[in-house]
């Protein structure tokens, strides 16, 4: 018995969609997925293939890094890049008296250990136990904020804008050092704060 086997035209179709790639059976538009239908009402199929874009990861945390920084001051896993995710490492390193910020950026294991940095030559850092690290003004990127002043009438919370480049107030960024004060935060005389939550204050530093 002889058989005939007729095989139709089958046209396959590879590729990424677009933003507009649509279903030709519903009409709505999709983000990836897989579409079957008969090319010419007879005798042929299409089978059409697309595919979402591929999603953007957070760069990694480094651990080559050799100055952890001090101990006493700040030091952190922070989002200074705004990627969504705390994997920027930063502290308080240099010498006594020139005290700066430095970062150790995500993705970047190799390469310099303070490679995002405020202003090396003086950079306040606050009064012990009174700087955190947060996104205070809505960027997405955090900012070093801690307490200064001279005295119980001029004491506040000022932020160290985290900008693209650096924090604002070093050469690479530019723009002032002391660059925003917290809505709301202006009393910080006799305060702690929990420098991993940020504006948690609690215990009058005289009791630690």
């Amino acid at each position: 018995m002889k058989v005939i086997v007729k095989f139709a035209a089958f046209v396959l179709i590879l590729g990424l969609a677009t933003a507009d790639a649509t279903d030709s059976s519903s009409g709505q538009s999709g983000q990836g997925g897989l579409q079957m239908g008969n090319t010419d009402g007879i005798s042929g199929y299409q089978l059409t293939c697309f595919a979402s874009p591929p999603s953007t990861s957070p760069k990694p945390r480094r651990y080559d890094i050799m100055d952890m920084g001090y101990e006493r001051m700040f030091h952190g896993w922070v989002d200074v890049q705004g990627q969504g995710a705390a994997n920027d490492y930063c502290r308080i390193v240099g010498d006594k008296g020139k005290f700066f910020l430095a970062c150790a950026l995500a993705g970047t294991e190799g390469e310099s250990e303070t490679n995002y940095k405020s202003n090396a030559t003086r950079f306040d850092i606050g009064y012990t136990n009174t700087w955190y690290m947060r996104d205070e003004d809505g960027d997405g990127r955090d900012d070093y904020c801690r307490c200064i002043g001279t005295d119980a009438s001029n004491m506040g919370v000022v932020c160290t804008k985290a900008g693209p480049n650096g924090f604002y107030g070093s050469p690479e960024q530019g723009g002032a050092e002391l660059t925003f004060s917290p809505t709301g935060l202006l009393s910080c005389k006799n305060r702690i704060v929990r420098p991993e939550f940020g504006r948690v204050y609690s215990l009058p530093i005289t009791t630690i």
